[in-house]
């Protein structure tokens, strides 16, 4: 059977010429990477693969058409978790995961809250930081300043007696009430007697010093100085003229 020559001319006058180009980029680069802190370790040989961004979710957090075998699947991050998408990879045929950050082509807009928390929320930490240091200080300058308990029930403790009443004060220095028979009363190293519940809360809570002579009830009798005598002179220089002219 002869074919007929218009249907080939007809033919080829409906088929034109497509010309096509393909562009293949071909790179080496290096990319800062870390390992996940889950799931088992990468030998040092490393992992052999085709790597390839799954075009049906390029986030990887669903389950996709594995492209070929041993594929290692690129993933943008964002959308879920990495433990997910390291999931649903491993159930699509992956061998391995390799999340990156998605491409950022002009300014990185910082939200407002995030500006606020840096310009009013540092400051205040700061300040915070600086008082707790102050008040830890103050502490300690405040326990250095009162007595110890240890050492405040170690003194002396006497008991009034009313025939003592001549030769000694007849009252509390620190409650201003007079003294009764039988009242307990404590005798500083300096000699001054109080009221016991009226000393003890003095030095335990206020100072560690004598109500009457400041004198400092923890430093033994060796280390003790009078400091009115030692701006004090024991001769007067009128009297002393007086007895050199003797």
């Amino acid at each position: 059977m002869r074919s007929n020559p218009l249907w080939f001319v007809l033919f080829s006058y409906f088929i034109s010429l497509v010309h096509a180009s393909t562009h293949v980029t071909i790179s080496n680069e290096t990319f800062e990477d870390r390992g996940a802190a889950f799931g088992p370790r990468i030998s040092s040989n490393g992992k052999i693969g085709f790597i390839v961004e799954p075009s049906q979710d390029p986030t990887g957090c669903s389950l996709v058409e594995p492209p070929c075998s041993d594929w290692i699947a690129l993933v943008k991050r964002g959308g879920c978790s990495f433990i997910t998408k390291v999931r649903y990879m491993q159930k699509s045929g992956a061998v391995a995961v390799v999340v990156g950050d998605p491409e950022h082509p002009g300014w990185i807009t910082m939200p407002l809250i995030d500006i606020m928390i840096i310009v009013v929320v540092s400051p205040c930490i700061m300040m915070m930081l600086i008082y707790i240091s102050w008040k830890i200080r103050q502490g300690v300058q405040r326990r250095r300043e009162l007595a110890p308990v240890s050492v405040v029930s170690k003194l002396t403790v006497k008991i009034f007696k009313l025939d003592e009443k001549e030769q000694e004060p007849d009252s509390c220095a620190i409650c201003l009430e007079d003294y009764q028979s039988g009242n307990e009363l404590r005798l500083l190293p300096c000699n001054h007697q109080f009221h016991t519940l009226c000393v003890d809360a003095w030095l335990t809570t206020q100072k560690k010093l004598c109500p009457i002579c400041k004198r400092d009830i923890t430093c033994n009798d060796a280390g003790y100085t009078n400091k009115k005598e030692e701006v004090t002179p024991l001769l007067l220089s009128s009297d002393a003229t007086a007895d050199d002219m003797v």
